[in-house]
């Protein structure tokens, strides 16, 4: 059963993956093609210094090798806590300037939320979309807390909150790598976490991804306790905790279930025969808590909220994104948005969705219309290395003014002449690829490690790959929920590497 469930799991995620990387590699020729002229030459010289380390020869760039490491030894390593907490600190001033340089408003979901956390005046809004009744409260919480501040300055609390927040959830994936692999593959996700997502902005977008990416990364931090007390009393209270992590993810983001199906896939052959019991025990906490959790929010967010009065029936089913998910790049649709909410009667809205659906699976050609389909929308849920910045119409507005130095440096890279948020930011947009890039192949190496634990990791990731498939994608914006699980795979597939060129090595020393 297991040999038989690794198999499978491998196919289908390195089918996932080829995708994701062949549309890594086809988004470069435009990026590179946008460049500015100040950037190239930046390029040009960080090329020639490689040109010219690979001029000094095998015997020369081994002295100069081992020279450094002679360096680190001496005088880094000993300092090296010393040199981590500076880094760190650098780290956290480098979010909070851009945080100044960077907080603004936006054209789409999220402002709407925090404007509706400070003045509640669009009921509608949150009726067709309930699943951000959480995150609305939430906010809605935390402006009283600081003493309702106006929108401006409450926005600018809510991007430091979620710096905190993403920082947190880089030390819970530093805690999960640290349990499963060694240290040069702890090394290498910890990086791929900083230069992939902590020092990129998105926290000045306070929204849900942001949060997820911290719920995510919670759950898996909450999962390596719960295995290692599985035979002791301990085990109610991480069951009982993921149940909560559970009924919170679902409602910010209901892909997240997705971690809790890879769970129970997997819990089975994680256990011994011995703890069958135990892992019994905490599932049956871990559902009574997560039952009665999920009916006791909904209730609360739906019709006691204290914040804005919904009306249920109309809210969008999960037909209508999967509808929306079928045409054009398979993201949001603007006339299948009107037309369904134009549909008062939620049956009639449903069975609509759904023959539109089926309308859509014809006009795509059937079963192979659909699977031609389905690889291209899975290039543009997952190739972009920005995440689908500046994608959404109007994804961040700042005020830009006549300031000059770093500052205006920073505005420049992230935001066009308007102070608009953009795709065309090349420049940004050829590093993150490159990182986004390397990303994805070091996780296409994480295939030959058939490491029970290892295994869960992939289930998640193929479970956030197919419900963007299933449902409305389009960007990359969506995949940042997923992060956590992905950057871990990609240092498990940094070892799985090391280890096949050392194996070579010998084979050729031999």
């Amino acid at each position: 059963m297991k040999r038989l469930l690794t198999d499978l799991t491998n196919l289908l995620l390195a089918i996932l993956l080829v995708v994701s990387t062949v549309g890594a590699v086809s988004l470069l020729p435009p990026i590179v093609n946008g460049l500015t002229n100040s950037f190239v030459k930046v390029l040009n010289l960080f090329l020639l210094l490689l040109f010219v380390i690979f001029l000094l020869g095998a015997k020369k760039r081994a002295m100069v090798w081992q020279r450094l490491r002679v360096f680190y030894q001496r005088s880094l390593h000993r300092y090296r806590w010393v040199f981590l907490m500076l880094a760190l600190l650098f780290l956290v001033l480098w979010q909070f300037f851009c945080l100044y340089a960077l907080h603004g408003t936006a054209g789409w979901d999220w402002a709407a939320i925090t404007q509706n956390a400070i003045r509640p005046d669009w009921p509608a809004y949150f009726s067709y979309s309930p699943n951000n009744l959480l995150l609305l409260k939430l906010e809605n919480i935390y402006w009283h807390l600081l003493g309702s501040p106006g929108y401006e300055n409450f926005i600018i609390w809510l991007d430091a909150l979620n710096i905190v927040l993403i920082d947190v959830a880089a030390l819970f994936i530093y805690f999960v790598a640290n349990k499963i692999l060694a240290i040069r593959g702890t090394v290498v996700v910890t990086l791929l976490v900083i230069f992939s997502f902590l020092v990129v902005p998105f926290f000045v977008i306070p929204y849900s991804d942001t949060l997820s990416f911290f719920v995510v990364a919670l759950m898996l931090a909450t999962m390596v306790p719960l295995r290692e007390n599985l035979g002791n009393k301990k085990r109610y209270v991480y069951a009982m905790f993921f149940a909560m992590e559970l009924i919170v993810g679902y409602f910010l983001k209901p892909s997240i279930m997705v971690l809790l199906i890879a769970t129970i896939l997997v819990a089975p052959l994680i256990v011994s025969q011995n703890s069958w019991r135990n892992l019994l025990k905490a599932g049956l906490c871990c559902l009574v808590v997560f039952v009665v959790g999920f009916l006791g929010l909904k209730n609360y967010l739906y019709y006691h909220n204290g914040v804005i009065k919904i009306e249920q029936h109309r809210s969008l089913p999960l037909t209508h994104f999967a509808a929306m998910g079928m045409t054009g790049d398979g993201g949001y649709n603007v006339n299948d948005d009107i037309e369904s909410k134009n549909i008062v009667n939620p049956d009639e809205r449903n069975r609509a969705s759904i023959d539109l659906m089926k309308t859509r699976y014809q006009e795509l050609g059937g079963l192979f219309g659909y699977q031609k389909f389905l690889f291209h929308k899975q290039v543009m849920n997952t190739a972009d290395g920005t995440f689908g910045w500046g994608v959404e119409g109007t994804y961040l507005l700042v005020k830009v003014d006549d300031s000059h130095g770093l500052k205006k440096m920073v505005q420049n890279f992230y935001l066009n002449d308007a102070g608009i948020a953009t795709a065309l930011k090349f420049n940004f947009r050829l590093i993150q690829q490159i990182i986004w890039l390397l990303t994805l192949t070091l996780t296409l190496f994480s295939l030959f490690d058939n490491r029970k634990s290892v295994l869960l990791l992939k289930l998640t990731a193929i479970g956030f790959f197919l419900f963007l498939l299933l449902f409305e994608g389009g960007r990359t914006r969506y995949l940042i929920q997923a992060l956590p699980v992905i950057f871990l795979l990609a240092g498990i597939g940094y070892q799985q590497l090391r280890r096949k060129v050392s194996w070579r090595r010998r084979d050729i020393i031999n």
